[in-house]
């Protein structure tokens, strides 16, 4: 399965990515996810889910 969020890989910023966060909280684990260094090309929200109020 993939999850397109914007139309470009350019148009995917900060914004796009809290509003992906913001839309998938409700399912997401618990935790603040942790920045992977061997990827340092990876997006993430550094938000823990359980505790998001938006």
């Amino acid at each position: 399965m993939v999850l397109q969020a914007t139309e470009t890989v350019a148009a995917y910023t900060d914004e796009a990515v809290r509003g992906v966060f913001e839309a998938l909280h409700p399912v997401l684990p618990p935790g603040v996810p942790q920045f992977a260094p061997a990827h340092p090309e990876l997006r993430h929200f550094p938000a823990d889910a359980s505790r998001f109020r938006g």
